[in-house]
């Protein structure tokens, strides 16, 4: 069923609605008729039914095609190719033998040569042996001989290799290179006799064609007719014979002459060292590789030394995709008589590859004496990836290179053995300082008990650095354990970076779990002074009911130090929980201080997600505000709310002669998109403040902003006074999309517009009477991307206009929107919309143009 979908697709012709007819249509006349059918089963049915009409109905079909220039034939050519297909299912060879034999009859009736080639490729699907014969008659002809070459191929029975052969000699031209690469892609035996001398022609195609067809028929004795063509020549003469040298050696070897595909391939490896040749190297040495296997490993290893990059690159490469544990064994001999950059590649290799004996060398060379190959060794190791590799991998942490160390650690840092957290932990007794800092920030990244017992039992190093490195990643591990620590680490200490370390752990690890907030608290009950400051600041990242209240009960401390760190940790709350008690400090406190402290805190509350009652709470804050730059922090937080009541509560400081500038901008920042995906706020309030704001904003990017929402706003369609009013147009309509369609009122069906034959072109509307209006509104034909340039005038008495809107450089594509056009009242009897151009086609398409009263 694809197929035959596939091929009514194909032979989709140029044809007329016209249908076959006839006076009293014969059988097949009448089905030629139904094509091209709707659907893959009704064109399936279709061709039953003609194969039921027998070769005759067959012939029938065939004659109804026509010389092209001479009528349609589209019918009968959709028909005949239908039946080819079906004829050709499974189960059917007594019908294909029919539609067959009754083209050949037809084949040889017909007389132009384009419906003979049309011909053709029916048989090149339905034909068999019995088209040999008849075929091979035209491959002399200069019209057909290619198509029932390429016929010959498709059939490919026994007989089309002699009947090819036998052309050969007297064919010319195209035909000739039809014959030359049909005998190559049928590998025709006893062919290359034939072709060799063709190798050599003057005509640099046809010594092309029969480069290609020897390659590909894989003859001993085109050897050295293919050998000296990839030798002279140069630019794209000389590739492609070597390419064609190349597949050569590829059929010897599928042959079984592998000894000279081996010797092919290692001589071009040899000898094309020149930059440009580059590819010719690594192409052979990749058919090598497929020709003979691992007898080929010693010559890829040795292109691995290759200073020529592209080569070396491919033979990487290709060691890495040869199968087989005797080439894995090749490489790790290799590997101890290669000099250290070779080695390097090899080890990498041999990572690469995977398998025991592989990965035991890998992990062998991570003790190599040459930093290259201990670094690939390295990096190979996190590729092997079993307990063995751990272990290597951590007794490569102990070295005194900072660079080594670094690798080790970020190969480590992807292992995902269970038991690494307990052998970094046995590990770090025997390694130096700064290999423990790197095992605990590897332990860093790890979950679970072995990894945490570990990273705090560093915390007690007897170095500094380990010990920093492991207060730093308690700060991942959110335990109890690890806050306990830490607590006790800030405690221990009344100052210096282990403190100051400590507290910043705390306090992340305190916002990734309120569960902590037990240990803070127990923590907290036994300190004072700075370090209960410090505690207070870990404790409100927790977020919890208790530590709030911990925290509320702070602000009221006599010490001035615990004071200012509860409400500031009140301040920082992680979510609006706390937001009462931050306003009941900024409204009561006499502290300026923490009067911003707390006043800002509850702004950015009020922005948070989890906020409700948001509207209300800037409300709280802009009340509570004691100075400009508050209440102008506020608005902003209002302006990003972008809702109508935010907005109705920036205008109420419009009139506010500190807060204008801010207000205005706030206003329009509220109502217009500021990023994908925002909807402009629209209604009457909206409108009433920001007409207030187009006329009173002084900065002059806020005005114009608000000035052109004013103006681009949609109006209601009571307004709209050009609706069934006198339209005429200045160029004829095409069809029976007339003018009047584009004042009809139907602005969302593509089908009622007005469609001028060409632009420029204008259309007048006569409103009957002189109206005041002040905007129109334009819908132009949407899709595909098109735009259309005009403008739009007005007049009182039809002689005189006046220019009101100006989109004559006008790129944007039409939407079904529409544009709204705004302008100074005016007052007007006739609109004219002047179509200057459209992006799409010559033509000029209104939807509808719409004009508003002023005022409405």
């Amino acid at each position: 069923m694809t197929r035959y979908m596939v091929c009514l697709g194909a032979c989709v012709l140029a044809w007329a609605s016209g249908a076959f007819a006839a006076d009293a249509p014969s059988p097949a006349a009448a089905l030629v008729d139904k094509m091209p059918a709707d659907t893959a089963e009704d064109g399936q049915k279709i061709a039953a039914d003609l194969v039921k009409l027998g070769p005759a109905g067959v012939k029938e079909v065939a004659q109804m095609l026509l010389a092209p220039g001479t009528g349609n034939d589209a019918k009968p050519r959709f028909a005949l190719n239908g039946l080819a297909y079906y004829v050709t299912r499974p189960g059917a060879e007594t019908e294909r033998a029919m539609m067959a034999a009754a083209l050949l009859e037809a084949l040889d009736a017909a007389t132009d040569p384009l419906v003979k080639s049309f011909l053709i490729s029916l048989l090149q699907l339905t034909g068999k042996e019995e088209a040999v014969e008849p075929l091979a008659k035209f491959l002399a002809d200069a019209d057909l001989g290619d198509p029932a070459a390429r016929a010959l191929v498709r059939i490919n029975t026994p007989s089309v290799g002699p009947a090819l052969l036998k052309a050969l000699p007297a064919a010319k031209g195209r035909n000739l290179l039809s014959i030359i690469q049909a005998l190559g892609g049928l590998r025709t035996k006893g062919a290359a006799a034939a072709i060799l001398p063709y190798a050599s022609d003057a005509d640099a195609a046809t010594r092309r064609a029969a480069l290609d067809a020897l390659a590909n028929l894989g003859d001993p004795s085109a050897a050295d007719a293919l050998a000296k063509a990839a030798e002279v020549g140069t630019g794209y003469e000389r590739a492609h014979a070597t390419a064609m040298y190349l597949r050569f050696a590829a059929r010897l070897a599928e042959s079984g002459d592998k000894k000279a595909a081996a010797a092919i391939c290692r001589d071009l490896v040899k000898t094309r060292v020149l930059p440009r040749e580059n590819n010719v190297a690594a192409d052979a040495l990749a058919t090598l590789a497929a020709a003979v296997g691992e007898e080929a490993v010693p010559d890829v290893l040795a292109a691995t030394e290759s200073e020529n990059n592209p080569l070396r690159a491919a033979a990487l490469e290709i060691l890495r995709t040869m199968p087989g544990e005797a080439v894995t064994a090749k490489l790790i001999e290799q590997m101890k008589q290669a000099g250290p950059a070779a080695k390097a590649g090899v080890v990498g290799l041999l990572a690469k590859r995977g398998g025991k004996a592989a990965s035991a060398a890998v992990l062998a060379a991570v003790k190599d004496p040459d930093k290259a190959v201990r670094l690939a060794a390295i990096e190979g190791a996190a590729r092997v990836g079993s307990r063995e590799a751990v272990e290597a991998l951590l007794a490569a942490l102990g070295t005194d290179q900072a660079d080594e160390r670094k690798a080790v650690q970020g190969c480590m840092a992807r292992l995902t053995d269970p038991a690494l957290p307990s052998l970094a932990a046995e590990a770090m007794a025997k390694l130096p300082p700064a290999s423990r800092v790197a095992v605990v920030e590897i332990l860093a990244s790890r979950e679970g008990d072995e990894a945490t017992k570990a990273v705090l039992a560093a915390t007690k190093d007897s170095e500094a650095p380990v010990r920093m490195a492991a207060i730093k990643a308690l700060g991942g591990m959110p335990t109890p354990e690890a806050a306990g620590r830490l607590m006790g680490i800030l405690l221990e200490n009344k100052a210096g970076p282990e403190r100051a370390e400590a507290e910043q752990s705390l306090g992340r690890i305190a916002g990734k779990r309120a569960m902590l907030d037990a240990t803070i608290l127990a923590g907290l009950s036994k300190a004072a002074g700075a370090d209960r400051a410090a505690l207070l600041k870990a404790l409100g990242r927790t977020g919890s009911p208790r530590a709030m209240a911990a925290v509320v009960a702070d602000t009221k401390s006599e010490d001035a130090a615990v004071q200012d760190a509860a409400i500031r940790a009140l301040a920082d709350w992680p979510t609006p929980a706390a937001r009462e008690e931050v306003l009941k400090i900024a409204r009561g406190t006499e502290k300026e201080t923490h009067h911003v402290i707390a006043l800002r805190g509850y702004l950015r509350m009020a922005a948070t997600p989890y906020a409700d009652s948001t509207v209300p709470m800037y409300k709280e804050a802009l009340a509570v505000a004691r100075r400009p730059d508050e209440k102008r922090m506020a608005l902003a937080g209002l302006a990003a709310l972008r809702d109508v009541e935010a907005l109705k509560l920036i205008a109420t400081y419009l009139d506010d002669e500190a807060l204008a500038a801010d207000a205005t901008m706030a206003a329009v920042r509220c109502v217009l998109p500021q990023g994908p995906g925002d909807r402009v706020l629209s209604g009457a309030d909206v409108m009433d403040i920001m007409k207030k704001v187009a006329a009173m904003a002084k900065d002059p990017k806020v005005r114009e902003q608000a000035q052109t929402y004013v103006a681009s706003r949609p109006r209601p369609d009571e307004a709209n006074v050009a609706r069934g009013k006198p339209v005429t147009a200045s160029v004829a309509a095409q069809g029976p999309q007339k003018p009047e369609l584009a004042v009809d009122g139907n602005a969302t069906d593509l089908a009622s517009s007005w469609w001028g034959e060409k632009w420029p072109a204008s259309l007048t509307v006569d409103l009957q009477k002189p109206v005041k209006i002040d905007a129109v509104q334009v819908f132009f034909y949407w899709g595909g991307n098109r735009y259309y340039q005009y403008t739009v005038e007005v007049s009182a008495d039809g002689q005189a206009w006046k220019k009101v809107a100006d989109k004559g450089q006008n790129t944007a594509p039409a939407t079904p929107t529409g544009v709204m056009l705004g302008f100074e009242p005016v007052e007007a009897r006739y609109v004219r919309l002047n179509v200057l151009k459209g992006s799409a086609n010559e033509a000029v398409h209104v939807v509808e143009l719409k004009v508003f009263e002023a005022g409405k």
